[in-house]
């Protein structure tokens, strides 16, 4: 997986919040995740040190999009496999 893959499911997640009513809390949760992926993408190696914690973020974010948005849920889904196969 590389971080090519990362930033276009960003965008592709972007696009797909674009059309869906979002409550204040769950968009101020990918707000910030999205801020910490692409800090991420911006260190020259990713998985290393302390990254342990946006995997199971988004992991949470995913469930709970689950729940109230059904057809956005397997976009975070993807996320979290990508950030998953990059070690993070």
């Amino acid at each position: 997986m590389t971080t090519d893959a990362l930033k276009e499911k960003l965008k592709e997640l972007h696009a797909a919040l674009d059309g869906a009513h979002v409550d204040a809390e769950l968009s101020e949760l990918l707000h910030v995740l999205d801020a910490d992926i692409r800090a991420l993408l911006s260190k020259s190696s990713p998985g290393q040190s302390g990254e342990s914690g946006l995997a199971t973020r988004t992991q949470t974010i995913s469930a709970r999009f689950a729940t109230k948005h059904p057809k956005l849920a397997p976009v975070l889904s993807e996320l979290t496999d990508m950030l998953a196969s990059l070690g993070i």
